[in-house]
């Protein structure tokens, strides 16, 4: 694609974008405020973005026959939502942009628009428990310098520590891995090699109160 071609080509997925977001703003059940922004693609894309959270994919999959000439428009879901549902419909790229608003607001709003908010409130819940997770290894670290995280260990909730300087110049009386668990408010630890006198101290650390003698039985 020549570079003239390629800002014919984005002119008019442009052009489409700032008229389907006017289009979808008449639409008196929602709020308005839709916006646009080209994609690159080589044959063209467009996302519409809404300050709900909604954001609809306008794309011309032209590399199938079947796809040539019509327009694919799918709800783009956040990134680390566990449904396996997608929301998607085609229709034709000659169509008006007024009738594409009007396609997508019955064929693809209703059952997108309602999936979202748990879409969502499910990614952000993940987030928060990252973040914690993050913070109890932090404070882990905090406890015992020795301990140091795994390099490919992209969330750093997990990691070990060694009596020996080779790994890292804090020591440790032992050897043992940590990880954080998934609700962030325990770990699962693994001791090696701990000194009788440490070894001692940690499971009297553990240890709980005698359970409450049951009551005694009615006579």
């Amino acid at each position: 694609m020549t570079e003239a071609e390629e800002a014919e080509l984005h002119r008019r997925f442009d052009a489409l974008g700032r008229d389907l977001a006017a289009a979808l703003d008449t639409d008196p059940t929602k709020e308005p405020g839709w916006w646009h922004q080209v994609q690159r693609w080589v044959y063209g894309a467009v996302t519409l973005y809404h300050p709900t959270g909604l954001a609809l994919r306008l794309e011309h999959r032209q590399s199938t026959e079947a796809a040539r000439g019509r327009l694919t428009v799918h709800g783009v879901t956040p990134r680390g939502w566990s449904g396996r549902r997608t929301f998607e419909i085609g229709v034709s790229i000659r169509r008006p942009p007024g009738d594409i608003a009007r396609e997508i607001r019955r064929r693809l709003l209703p059952e997108y628009t309602a999936a979202m908010p748990g879409a969502l409130a499910e990614v952000a819940e993940a987030e928060r428990l990252r973040l914690a997770r993050i913070e109890a290894m932090r404070s882990l670290i905090e406890a015992l310098p020795a301990l140091h995280t795994y390099d490919w260990d992209s969330e750093q909730s997990a990691g070990s520590f060694y009596p020996d300087p080779y790994h890292r110049p804090q020591r440790a009386h032992a050897s043992g891995t940590v990880r954080v668990n998934q609700s962030a408010d325990s770990a699962d630890l693994k001791l090696t090699g701990v000194p009788l006198y440490l070894a001692r101290a940690i499971l009297a650390l553990l240890r709980r109160p005698d359970a409450a003698p049951p009551d005694d039985p009615p006579t």
